[in-house]
């Protein structure tokens, strides 16, 4: 086997595995996305590609990446989240034979890191694992309840276990958070001589500066109006109801108050349903599904950004990338109780924690208008810098 070479500097043949689409709208998704957009082509690293079946592959990634291979699978199907580790591995080694792989990057779930390890195990034993976790996936998808109650014990058991073995193969691992850091070095057993970076979720802000919009006048929401956005999942797990319970006293205080809900999810009918036992139909407007390249223009309309998420375990260490995108559009934010929240809120301006509906009058009387953050290092650009240092280093 070859290794390649340009202008006579050795090249580092890295090849980026996760069992998710391109372009979709998941937050693992438009994290992968976003980011390769953003790694400028080197004569340093040949990238190459292992995802899932994607509808569309950017035109920026097609060129940073040498060989893109897309596999049917889902993201969610344990059966399939099998099967696309084994197929991991036979590209790995079909690859590796023609010509030698330095360095796998695997990002969560597990699925690309057990086809990396099988790799690593049978076929190349020095090539570099880097494991990217941006969230603590196993309790995520039993939050989100993908997994049939009946068997979480057993599937909770099962894949920590599957977790900690599997890490003992690592070479380096990325974490989003301090906090989930903290949570696998404990869980995981992490151990001293394996490299670790920690690196946010990352915002493209050219995206979302000076944007027109006409959504205040297309859903009638009048120039004096208080429109708070919450763009994302309507998910059960968010618990969105808790907030429209705030919401009601908010409005008999100050009935100028609006709210827009942008997304779908298993939520919908239930928070449809809840707005009309509260009484809240005049103020509450649901607009559905966007396209992701729309949501600048629903964000620029507002003026305040909702997050609000239950004080949960699968939440503590995360980095809401709608908190990032609201601030690119220098909309303020409201976040809920919770400690990732309350740590943002110290390091960026304009985001602002509530308890109670006295907490939401406040700021909507004391805080609106546009705020410009700091979002220096949350910037792709930044965050591309990490993932070349980490390469640059195995």
């Amino acid at each position: 086997m070859k290794k390649k070479e340009r202008r006579g500097v050795e090249m580092k043949r890295i090849f980026i595995v996760q069992n998710t689409p391109l372009g979709a709208p998941l937050p693992l998704s438009v994290y992968l996305t976003d980011l390769l957009r953003n790694i400028k082509k080197s004569g340093t690293f040949e990238i190459n590609l292992i995802v899932g079946k994607s509808k569309n592959v950017p035109s920026e990634i097609k060129k940073l990446c040498k060989k893109i291979y897309q596999l049917k699978s889902s993201t969610y199907s344990i059966k399939d989240n099998i099967k696309f580790s084994f197929e991991v591995r036979s590209i790995l080694k079909r690859e590796h034979d023609k010509n030698a792989i330095d360095i796998v990057h695997c990002l969560y779930p597990n699925s690309s890191l057990l086809g990396g390890v099988l790799f690593k195990a049978f076929h190349n034993k020095n090539v570099k694992l880097v494991y990217d976790i941006r969230s603590p996936w196993i309790d995520m998808s039993i939050g989100r309840g993908f997994i049939n109650k009946k068997v979480v014990p057993l599937y909770r058991w099962a894949l920590y276990s599957e977790e900690r073995f599997l890490c003992r193969f690592v070479d380096q691992f990325i974490f989003i958070t301090e906090g989930l850091r903290e949570y696998y070095e404990d869980v995981c057993r992490i151990r001293r001589k394996q490299k670790i970076a920690v690196s946010p979720s990352g915002i493209d802000t050219k995206k979302f500066r000076n944007v027109k919009s006409n959504t205040r006048s297309k859903h009638g929401i009048k120039k004096n109006d208080v429109l708070i956005g919450s763009i994302g999942g309507i998910a059960k797990i968010r618990k969105l109801d808790e907030f429209l319970d705030i919401f009601k006293k908010v409005v008999e205080k100050n009935k100028k108050v609006k709210l827009m809900f942008v997304g779908e999810g298993d939520a919908l009918t239930d928070l449809k349903k809840r707005v009309m036992e509260l009484d809240l139909v005049k103020n509450v407007v649901f607009v559905g599904n966007v396209e992701h390249k729309d949501v600048p223009k629903i964000i620029a309309a507002c003026d305040f950004g909702l997050c609000h998420l239950p004080n949960i375990f699968i939440y503590e260490n995360s980095v809401p990338l709608k908190i990032l995108e609201y601030l690119s559009c220098e909309v303020p934010v409201l976040v809920s109780e919770l400690k990732t929240h309350r740590e943002m809120s110290k390091k960026l301006k304009g985001v602002y924690v509530y308890k109670n509906a006295s907490d939401v009058l406040k700021f909507v009387a004391e805080k609106r208008g546009r705020v410009k953050a700091n979002l220096e290092g949350y910037d792709w650009r930044d965050i591309a810098k990490v993932y070349d240092k980490v390469w640059r280093g195995l």
